[in-house]
């Protein structure tokens, strides 16, 4: 099935790009909003294949991992964290990165799925599920640029209406500091 999808899109889609490491978003690009969909369509089918462009344009980026500004070291807590720009967080309906021969679900999960996509310093892309405390923390680091890592704690703290406000600072805490460990999390800001 998946090989005739494949000969579907090279015989009828006119790609915009010559370039070959370009086909696979062209192909999610196809699949996603050129063709009409088919009774006998894998429910994940769009999910599967964002997920594997993810990993192919993260392995092919050109940006660079920027040094200049932030401070490795630095207080994650006080300081304003800095996501590295080859670190995307992700959710999907279906477990994408358990889907295999021997598992293609029909019905999505009961909660959305959080995936961190990643390329490391060796330049390896890595794969990590994480909870959606972890994805929240990820995205408002991403829309409150300015904000210290204390302040995006008590955020969430606050959003789940916590009892402890402090358990949430120093779970978050150790979260911060395992992602700073993989190069997710490149250090902190340096103001001026």
């Amino acid at each position: 099935r998946w090989a005739g999808l494949m000969r579907e899109f090279y015989a009828n889609y006119q790609c915009k790009t010559p370039l070959f490491s370009e086909l696979a978003k062209e192909f999610l690009d196809w699949l996603s909003e050129v063709r009409p969909e088919q009774a006998d369509d894998l429910p994940f089918m769009v999910e599967l294949a964002h997920y594997e462009w993810v990993e192919l344009a993260l392995d092919s980026s050109t940006q660079e991992i920027p040094t200049e500004g932030i401070d490795p070291e630095g207080d994650l807590l006080t300081g304003v964290p800095v996501q590295s720009p080859l670190a995307w967080s992700l959710s999907y309906e279906y477990p994408v990165h358990q889907i295999g021969p021997g598992f293609q679900p029909d019905e999505p999960s009961q909660h959305p799925v959080y995936l961190l996509v990643y390329r490391d310093r060796s330049d390896q892309v890595q794969f990590m599920e994480i909870n959606a405390v972890t994805a929240r923390m990820l995205f408002l680091m991403q829309q409150q640029v300015d904000a210290s890592g204390r302040a995006l704690l008590e955020q969430i703290a606050s959003e789940l209406n916590h009892a402890d406000i402090d358990v949430v600072i120093a779970g978050g805490a150790e979260v911060l500091e395992n992602l700073r460990q993989k190069g997710v999390i490149l250090g902190t800001r340096i103001s001026g």
